[in-house]
């Protein structure tokens, strides 16, 4: 399991060809998200998509399709449509924007395993962390890199595989 996520992230090619692969309609009924963002001019947010565990069977799968789910929903695509390009050029602008867009930052992607309870976040995800994470906590993998403004991770539950990100500007 956790072999596959590390050639996910470990490739960046093979990363959009898996995700070029995932057909949101096939998935969005088995996905839930929230977003919050603060109410002052601190640009602070957080934001959570999760899929059930009966429907994505390995954290690898779950992380392809919660990261093209996030991309459309921060994108405001539609979800329920394929977007109208071929597969070759979706996976071009995988490769060469999105992926570098929301995950590598101009830097190298990466992944490190914590302890069930240790999740590093600002003082806005705490209001939607209880909805977010509805299980217990059986691992948590933060992704991308090491920044102070920004925290990702790929958490798993007994029910679901979770993203969670939060970040601020402050």
């Amino acid at each position: 399991m956790e072999s596959n996520l590390l050639k996910l992230f470990g490739d960046v090619d093979y990363l959009a060809e898996c995700a070029s692969n995932v057909d949101l309609r096939c998935h969005i009924n088995y996905i839930r998200s929230e977003r919050i963002y603060a109410r002052d001019n601190s640009e602070t947010g957080a934001y959570f998509s999760a899929v059930c565990k009966s429907h994505c069977k390995s954290i690898d799968a779950a992380f392809l399709v919660l990261f093209v789910y996030s991309l459309h929903d921060f994108e405001e695509w539609p979800k329920n449509k394929p977007l109208e390009i071929e597969k070759n050029e979706w996976k071009g602008y995988l490769r060469n924007i999105w992926i570098p867009e929301y995950l590598l930052n101009d830097k190298a992607m990466s992944i490190s395993f914590r302890q069930t309870n240790d999740i590093e976040r600002f003082e806005i995800a705490d209001n939607i962390i209880g909805s977010a994470i509805s299980s217990p906590v059986l691992s948590i993998i933060h992704y991308g890199y090491e920044e102070r403004y920004s925290f990702e991770y790929i958490i798993e539950t007994e029910t679901e595989f979770i993203d969670f990100q939060s970040w601020t500007t402050a």
